[in-house]
């Protein structure tokens, strides 16, 4: 830019000598703007970069200081490994197993043993046992050693009591309270580890909600700010009037704009998808135009530049003043490849980056015309109906099993013109906003 504005400098000075006296000011007027548009550029791009930085630092900071499921479940798993061994440690005393005691001989002792049962004893004093979640002690001389509490029997019968066990409650979580007594037998109780749940990555274990392939399909809205970028046409830039930028370029800017639609999505069982969808964009620019045109203008032989300027009758001066918005309203299909990168159990980042097909179907407003800078409808102008557009998002999207909601910056603009080759201004319309997606998953393999 430094030297640009040198240039710009010496060229001023130039300007001094009599033999570039008669240049007009409107030049170095297009000269100015053209520097100062390459500015805004400059701005813009440099603006959307940092956007797009400061999503990615964000999301890269909460995917390290946040601790994985992974990691939640490994300390779950070594936290219930820690309380089962301990409780091992306390309750372990050497097994003896037998179907009754080689002691007893007197036939009313013999009980009947179901086949999942053992029975642990070696004194015929009653042994108290407290069940987990109730609050009777129930009394019997065998104590049953559990390997598959799915076995386990509706009813306990003993022939030295007439109560009866009720039926055990929670079986995967079974705990028993040993109850200390001086004629308590060596015992060792065989139950399923305590808190053992699914080993999973989320907070419901299992597997996280995008680790299997599924669609999702939602809507998507995205309010955003659209302008364009001017270029001239080599081939017929002689065609610009001299004035076309002091009254006419200068005076259109950016307009606020939107697009909506129906988003789709393809996603793999791993970190890729592809996304696609029928949505109606805008492009939108403001104009003020304010000016008297005193000069008419003629081509050369050629009809590849203008010849001359001359001086019209001031009853025939063409007097400009409009100021409205302009709108360009498409129909687009993208197709984009994108990445996701978990940062927490229910958080992502999810970056995508296509192309879009536009079709232009409507157009609204008008603008000045740069050969004689009269004002000309939008449906009188030469425009590319069928036009292709790169994009590219990054933002953070909220998971469930069911639903995603995104919020995302975004940025498009026309990879080809939308004015036609016959015309000497050539403009590719831009546009940067954020993009807010809600969508339901509807099929998982």
């Amino acid at each position: 830019m430094d030297k640009l504005q040198h240039i710009d400098d010496l060229l001023r000075k130039a300007s001094q000598v009599p033999a570039n006296a008669l240049v007009n000011d409107s030049d170095w007027k297009a000269v100015e703007r053209k520097l100062e548009h390459r500015k805004i550029r400059i701005y813009a791009m440099w603006i959307f970069l940092a956007l797009i930085t400061f999503s990615v630092s964000v999301g890269t900071l909460m995917h390290f200081n946040t601790p994985t499921n992974e990691q939640m479940a490994q300390k779950t798993t070594e936290s219930n490994s820690q309380n089962q061994n301990d409780i091992s440690t306390t309750t372990e005393l050497p097994v003896v197993e037998s179907k009754i005691k080689e002691e007893m001989s007197n036939e009313n002792d013999l009980v009947d043993i179901s086949p999942t049962d053992r029975i642990l004893s070696e004194t015929e004093t009653p042994l108290q046992i407290q069940l987990q979640g109730g609050n009777t002690p129930v009394e019997n001389d065998y104590i049953p050693v559990i390997d598959n509490p799915s076995t386990l029997p509706t009813e306990i019968k003993s022939p030295l009591v007439s109560k009866q066990v009720p039926r055990l409650l929670n079986l995967d979580n079974l705990e028993l309270e040993l109850i200390e007594s001086p004629y308590l037998a060596n015992l060792v109780l065989k139950t399923p580890k305590l808190n053992d749940k699914k080993k999973g990555t989320n907070k419901q274990g299992g597997t996280p909600p995008n680790s299997k392939s599924h669609i999702e399909v939602g809507l998507a809205f995205t309010p955003s700010i659209s302008n364009k970028i001017v270029s001239e046409n080599s081939a017929l830039a002689g065609l610009i009037n001299r004035d076309y930028y002091n009254f006419v370029g200068d005076h259109e800017g950016a307009s606020f704009s939107n697009s909506y639609g129906i988003n789709l999505q393809f996603h793999a069982p791993r970190k890729f998808y592809i996304a696609t969808g029928l949505f109606v964009s805008q492009r939108t620019e403001s104009v003020n135009y304010n000016y008297i045109n005193k000069f008419g203008v003629s081509k050369n032989i050629t009809g590849t530049s203008i010849d001359s300027y001359y001086i019209v009758n001031p009853t025939k001066y063409d007097t400009v003043k409009y100021k409205g918005s302009n709108s360009y309203h498409f129909i687009e299909i993208p197709i984009n490849f994108g990445y996701k990168l978990p940062i927490s159990s229910n958080f992502e980042l999810r970056s995508q980056v296509g192309i879009s097909y536009l079709q232009l179907v409507q157009r609204k407003g008008k603008t000045g015309d740069s050969y004689n800078l009269s004002l000309k409808d939008l449906n009188e102008l030469d425009l590319n109906t069928h036009n292709v557009a790169a994009n590219i998002k990054s933002g953070v999207y909220y998971n469930t099993s069911r639903f995603a909601i995104g919020l995302e910056p975004t940025f498009g603009m026309n990879i080809n013109s939308l004015s036609s080759k016959s015309s000497s201004i050539q403009t590719k319309p831009y546009s940067y906003g954020l993009n807010l997606t809600t969508n339901f998953k509807l099929i998982k393999k």
